[in-house]
């Protein structure tokens, strides 16, 4: 049996398109008024309704919020012209999965509501996404909603808590997945070079801009963009930014031909937003276009109950990667973990477990009783990490412009563990 898809549109001729378009796929029913939603709305009668943000006796905002009233799963998507995005985003917030502006091409249309309405793919992200708290169930259930559409996403969470690893999965479980994720880590840019990195520059642009380049947003065309850091850049790029959000287009530098990609936009905070604002650290208009749909991760000490199956999956991965067992001790080992506080959360996790798989006696209890986990990690980290500095320097020439940029660390961060860890040339 065909699907059901209820359109709420009162352009008869876009109405028209619509309907044509999707019969060959589905049971299209249409009304053009609040009215007549109400006359043929029943609950559980529709998989998908395609509803226009401004009616001639009402919004889509009240539609949205009488069928989430009986039907809290049901699954909308807001249609919308370009001059009310900001109320697309309050439909979001109000319960709708996505937002489409019109005019829509077929086979985007086509492909968007396959998307939406093909069964999810829980059972397999339990196995990826792993975790028994209330949170992790939460997040896997937005993953699976934000894959099915292209709305902009941010993810807070503190350092170490897996930010990064949701959004890989937002995009795998897409139908981005067959092109790029890049993570672009503002921290680590030299401030100047930051717009024509991101839009690219044509030959002759500024001085040593001897031939055009393509910047991120292009060769990520199809895929996904996740930005780190976003407070690090001033308020001009960011305005930029703004920009980009608005009509999927930029100006390459030096240029003043526009240019249009299709890239997904996925941002990651360690520090809530709304404080980056508060501070002018982060542009309101922005924030607000960026945060379409909120994703919040808790730190482990806040859901406990996930320490342990997460620790099996990190030793079923680190056993294969390095070929190693599980120790007989391991519950043991746990046991000790679980009393700690875990600041660095998933990662330091991860790192703990790391030494205990690797370790010698110092990964043993016996040591770990003498001198704490804490240490034990904390040595082993600034080790691994000297070596990386090292062999990353050596790699480019120690141009550390560039070495900050491939460890994705800002270039202050660079020199003060240079200095630290008495690196020398």
């Amino acid at each position: 049996m065909k699907k059901r898809i209820l359109l709420v549109e009162d352009n008869p001729s876009f109405r028209y398109y619509l309907k044509e378009s999707l019969k060959n796929f589905y049971e299209v029913d249409e009304v053009s008024t609040l009215a007549e939603f109400h006359n043929i709305f029943q609950v559980g009668k529709y998989s998908l309704f395609l509803v226009d943000i401004k009616l001639p006796d009402g919004s889509g905002v009240e539609i949205i919020e009488y069928i989430k009233k009986f039907d809290f799963e049901a699954k909308i998507v807001v249609l919308t012209a370009y001059g009310d995005i900001p109320l697309a985003i309050e439909c979001i917030k109000k319960g709708a999965l996505d937002f489409w502006q019109k005019p829509i091409e077929y086979h985007t249309l086509i492909s968007k509501t396959q998307d939406i309405l093909t069964d999810d793919n829980t059972p397999e992200l339990e196995k990826e996404y792993v975790g028994v708290s209330n949170n992790s169930k939460q997040i896997r259930e937005d993953i699976i909603k934000c894959a099915k559409t292209d709305i902009n996403v941010i993810i807070v969470g503190p350092v170490g808590s897996g930010k990064k690893r949701v959004a890989e999965l937002i995009h795998r479980y897409s139908k981005r997945n067959k092109k790029e994720l890049l993570v672009v880590d503002f921290g680590s840019f030299n401030k100047n070079l930051i717009e024509s990195e991101l839009f690219g520059v044509v030959k002759g642009a500024f001085t040593g801009a001897s031939n055009s380049r393509e910047g991120l947003f292009k060769k990520v065309e199809g895929g996904t963009l996740v930005l780190k850091n976003l407070s690090d850049v001033d308020h001009i790029f960011q305005g930029r930014l703004l920009r980009f959000l608005d009509t999927k287009s930029f100006f390459p530098v030096g240029s003043n031909r526009e240019v249009k990609t299709d890239v997904r936009i996925i941002s990651l905070f360690s520090t809530e937003p709304e404080e980056l604002v508060n501070k002018g650290l982060l542009r309101k208009d922005l924030y607000f276009r960026l945060n379409v749909f909120k994703m919040i991760i808790l730190p482990l000490k806040d859901r406990k109950e996930d320490i342990i199956p997460i620790s099996n999956y990190i030793v079923k991965r680190l056993g294969k990667k390095y070929s190693v067992e599980k120790r007989e001790d391991f519950d043991e080992f746990i046991t000790k973990i679980l009393d700690l506080e875990l600041k660095g959360n998933v990662r330091e996790l991860e790192n703990l477990i790391e030494v205990y798989l690797l370790g010698k006696d110092s990964g043993s209890l016996l040591q770990l009783k003498k001198i704490g986990l804490k240490d034990i990690v904390r040595e082993h980290t600034k080790k691994v990490e000297r070596e990386e500095i090292l062999k990353t320097l050596n790699l480019v020439g120690w141009n550390k412009v560039k070495a900050a940029r491939i460890l994705k660390i800002s270039y202050k961060s660079l020199l003060d563990k240079i200095k630290e860890y008495k690196i020398e040339k």
